[in-house]
């Protein structure tokens, strides 16, 4: 059965996913890497989780590529992902 992911972030977004449907919701995301194209707030949220031991990176390649770091005292207030460059960060 094909996951229903769009169904799954209206969910989410609406407060209807249990923490195992969130689990599994953020854990799609980091397997198909929509975690760090989504609005910044579903990255840092799969940061979290990952962080957290909740969900696990696919593999250590996504790992690497993603190269994401945390600057809790910056005015992003959050994850920053920094380019291959890097020379320029964005919110993640």
């Amino acid at each position: 059965m094909k996951y229903d992911l769009v169904g799954n972030i209206m969910a989410f977004e609406a407060g209807a996913l249990d923490e195992d449907g969130i689990r599994a919701l953020f854990q799609h995301l980091v397997d198909t890497g929509l975690a760090w194209t989504l609005q910044g707030s579903y990255g840092r949220m799969a940061m979290a989780l990952l962080d957290a031991g909740e969900i696990h990176w696919t593999d250590s390649k996504d790992r690497r590529r993603c190269e994401w770091y945390y600057f809790p005292s910056n005015k992003y207030k959050g994850a920053v992902r920094i380019r291959d460059e890097g020379k320029h960060g964005f919110r993640g």
